[in-house]
């Protein structure tokens, strides 16, 4: 049976959390955004969602919020997701409803958005590097589906990454968003965020 918590609100599983930690650091170094789970540290995160199996953490996803980065009215959602490879799913099979392994949208989501909610900021936003509109957009699906939410997919893509001269290609994303109020989503961005359109 799988459990989920939030770790920034408890130091119950700080050793599970460091197990992982060190999991991915000696066995996880072909994964494409390896460097994205090295050294993180809980007081960077707002929530810090964690998927727990047989005492393991084998899932987590973050909740940030970084005024220099984008602004007060806005947190991301959904970074440094993380899946253990024994529970990885292949393809867009990941994004069928009710998929056992799919962690994120359905249960570690809350907790994000329950954070959010504490600093009770307006919007929150979802992004996701390269150019897999089609696959993005399912999970998104899946999250709005989950979670009574309503993020939306907006064209283009965004520095995510705050301010800066010359954006990395890193930091160009695709971004999805979700806004408490009715309003246009592109106007939200360029007048209460520091997120860019690139």
């Amino acid at each position: 049976m799988t459990a989920f918590a939030d770790i920034t609100v408890t130091d119950e599983y700080d050793k599970l959390w460091y197990d992982c930690l060190e999991y991915i650091h000696q066995n996880c170094q072909d994964d494409s955004l390896y460097q994205n789970y090295l050294n993180l540290n809980k007081k960077d995160f707002i929530s810090i969602a964690v998927a727990i199996e047989n005492s393991s953490i084998v899932a987590f996803s973050c909740a940030q919020y970084n005024l220099e980065k984008w602004g007060n009215q806005i947190a991301r959602v959904s970074t440094r997701f993380w899946l253990h490879p024994d529970v990885r799913s292949k393809g867009l099979t990941k994004f069928t409803p009710g998929a056992a392994t799919w962690y994120n949208s359905q249960y570690m989501m809350r907790y994000q958005l329950d954070a959010v909610k504490r600093l009770n900021l307006p919007a929150s936003f979802i992004s996701r590097e390269g150019n897999y509109k089609k696959s993005f957009q399912k999970y998104v699906n899946l999250v709005n589906t989950y979670n009574n939410t309503n993020f939306i997919l907006l064209d283009g893509l965004y520095a995510v990454c705050g301010p800066m001269n010359e954006v990395p290609d890193s930091c160009k994303q695709m971004i999805a968003v979700n806004v408490n109020d009715k309003v246009d989503l592109e106007y939200f961005i360029c007048n209460n965020t520091k997120l860019r359109k690139v």
